[in-house]
């Protein structure tokens, strides 16, 4: 069955750390759209834009799009995708991110709750010019746990906790804890409300 699913995106980001790492308030907006195109496959488009220094700078605006594929194996799944960004720099001009990253999960549903693990490997080219910016580091292998629960209605409410691990260099360097509430509208339409707390990790200048 063809289906097109448009996803609005809302959340607030808060950065805090320990060691002097400077304090920050941003909003991260943007919308999603998915195709299933065949029994297994569909297609997503998302366009995003992040706020930062306290919400009254973009910060970054990407597009990102992929394919993903729902294995014979229940509750396995597989995508590939790229994504093309636009980051402010400190002169405040733009330079060009581009990114190809694989991802790899696992969805467990017991009773109303769903568990979904997923392993997202990730690579981007070239390199930003802020070399002690944790963003800047290239190669990453991501590790996400997510716990989502169903009451019934049409509001559900989850929470994720994702570590970056840098392949590289071999330590992690950034994790996120968020929390929210995705609301389903109508068969097409679903929107998302969330906060998140992210910190930088290993790095001289956070």
């Amino acid at each position: 069955m063809r289906l097109l699913r448009i996803l609005g995106l809302f959340g607030l980001l808060c950065q805090t750390n320990c060691f002097a790492q400077v304090n920050d308030f941003g909003i991260w907006t943007g919308f999603q759209a998915e195709y299933d195109f065949a029994d297994r496959f569909s297609a997503h488009l998302n366009e995003e834009f992040r706020f930062n220094e306290n919400a009254t700078e973009l910060g970054s605006f990407f597009t990102d799009f992929g394919v993903d594929y729902k294995t014979p194996l229940k509750g396995f799944q597989v995508g590939v995708n790229g994504r093309f960004t636009q980051r402010r720099l400190l002169n405040d001009f733009y330079t060009p991110v581009r990114r190809l990253y694989f991802d790899f999960s696992y969805k467990k549903k017991i009773g109303k709750f769903t568990g979904i693990f997923r392993l997202r490997l990730q690579n981007q080219s070239p390199r930003a010019p802020e070399e002690n910016d944790v963003r800047a580091r290239p190669a990453h292998d991501r590790w996400r746990f997510t716990l989502k629960y169903n009451p019934g209605s049409r509001y559900k409410p989850f929470f994720y906790t994702e570590v970056f691990h840098n392949i590289r260099e071999k330590q992690n360097d950034q994790v996120r804890f968020c929390g929210g509430f995705d609301f389903k509208a109508n068969v097409f339409n679903s929107y998302s409300l969330f906060y998140l707390h992210q910190r930088e990790l290993n790095t001289k200048n956070p």
